[in-house]
């Protein structure tokens, strides 16, 4: 019934006769995506998921009865910074103060600039003000100053720097951003600093003392507060007066507020503690890809963009094997991407970097000996992945495939570490899917449908 129902609705909506706006007109809600494979863990969404377990139960009752106020907070972030808190607003996450600075500086006849690709929410902000939007291409390199600064000039009202950038990891300096801001200066000049704590150098410090600007940052990544929504942006009082004048006047909760707070009084050390180990994880991470041949980006930031020959391959066999990561799907010029969030804990990154192994660079390919034969041009191809045997079961041992007919053995292959591959009726069967396996083919020999023998199987 609730499916029904469901899609009633949907079909409601699509005769709807209300028109909406037409900077929204086909625009899909964000979605973070949903993989049916049994995950554990999560590094899709560049969280870091330290925080005392007893942060929120430590907030006062008196915390839930009463509408929050973000001015205290606001005031200790200001002195933090050396500002007044005039030129601080709190906001729900920093992709909202983001939003808030879309809705006072931006609308049709206007012109916004930003990097592509680039925070996905940022996008869409500037797309639903019905601005203009110039999106100058950084999927690799350094910050394309030239290119911005062409644009600048020829006139904008907003004009957006992310760094280091999502999804790619790139920075841009401080000099970045101030040759920026001299060529526009009538816009709002935006740098958006949520993994600044990440960086070699953030530029956050210097950025406040041009005019004009704002630098928004956030307690969701480094701090590990992804779950409260709490963010805040700094910068010209002007701008920071016009983005508190829009919007909800209470956007972040009393116990995210509270918990904030006792988290700076608390948590400075365990941060900077967690920041080194990201960073060490970042450089292994990449090295570690490169080594398995894939092409990761120098990033600055908590997580490693890096391309593959297949990517959807590699992200469907760590899922197999419990883990998720970020897919571009939907993404055009990014499809043959993914963003690795680095865990910030030893124990994880192991299994991480062991999963990657077994995924791309498989030691040994072991097919279940109920399978009986497979053929030659599949044994072929599977062998220049790695040495090839027969087997009762998945064993534990060095990181690897394992090639089955048996559901029952999907757990066993990934409880030792090896990525269940099913031969199945129908190929990739959501029953199978859901319960782990990283791909379904329809028989032993169809080396095509393996997908990640593809070019093996082409050149024999």
């Amino acid at each position: 019934m609730a499916g029904t129902s469901t899609v009633s609705a949907m079909q409601g909506q699509a005769r709807s006769p209300v028109a909406p706006i037409a900077s929204i007109a086909g625009a899909v809600g964000y979605s973070r995506g949903h993989e049916t494979r049994p995950i554990d863990l999560r590094l899709e969404a560049n969280e870091c998921a330290f925080a005392p377990p007893d942060l929120l139960g430590r907030v006062s009752a008196a915390d839930l009865g009463r509408y929050a106020n973000a001015r205290d907070l606001e005031r200790r972030l200001g002195a933090l910074w050396g500002l007044g808190p005039e030129h601080v607003i709190v906001t729900a996450g920093a992709d909202e103060a983001l939003h808030r600075l879309c809705i006072v500086t931006l609308e049709a006849g206007r012109r916004a600039i930003l990097p592509d690709p680039t925070f996905e929410m940022l996008d869409r902000y500037v797309r639903n003000s019905g601005a203009e939007r110039v999106a100058v291409a950084w999927v690799e390199g350094e910050f394309p100053l030239g290119a911005f600064v062409e644009e600048a000039r020829k006139g904008c009202h907003a004009a957006f720097v992310v760094s280091p950038n999502n999804p790619t990891g790139l920075a841009a300096s401080f000099e970045d951003v101030r040759a920026v801001r001299e060529a526009a200066p009538r816009a709002a000049v935006v740098l958006d600093a949520a993994y600044g704590e990440f960086g070699d150098d953030d530029p956050t410090a210097r950025t406040l003392a041009l005019p004009g600007t704002i630098v928004t940052r956030t307690f969701s990544k480094a701090w590990g507060l992804a779950g409260l929504r709490v963010g805040y942006a700094m910068g010209d009082p002007a701008v920071i007066g016009w983005m508190r004048s829009t919007c909800e006047p209470y956007p972040v909760a009393g116990p995210s507020l509270a918990a904030v707070d006792r988290w700076l009084d608390e948590g400075a050390g365990t941060v900077s503690r967690i920041v080194a180990e990201v960073r060490r994880e970042r450089a292994d991470l990449a090295s570690h890809l490169r080594a398995l041949g894939a092409r990761p980006t120098p990033s600055q930031a908590n997580f490693v963009f890096c391309g593959f020959d297949d990517a959807a391959w590699a992200a469907d066999a760590l899922a197999s094997l419990g883990i998720a990561v970020r897919r571009f799907d939907d993404r055009p010029g990014l499809t043959d991407r993914l963003r690795i969030t680095c865990p910030g804990d030893a124990r994880l990154f192991e299994r991480l970097a062991r999963a990657l192994s077994a995924s791309l660079r498989p030691a040994r390919i072991v097919l279940d000996r109920a399978l009986g034969g497979v053929g030659e041009e599949a044994r072929r191809g599977l062998s220049r992945r790695g040495a090839v045997s027969a087997a009762d079961g998945p064993t534990r041992g060095e990181p690897g495939w394992f090639i089955t007919a048996r559901p029952e053995a999907i757990a066993e292959a990934r409880s030792a570490g090896m990525v269940p591959i099913v031969i199945g009726a129908t190929p990739g069967d959501p029953r199978l899917i859901a319960m782990g396996a990283s791909r379904v083919i329809r028989e032993p020999g169809d080396a095509a449908a393996l997908g990640i023998v593809r070019r093996d199987a082409d050149s024999t």
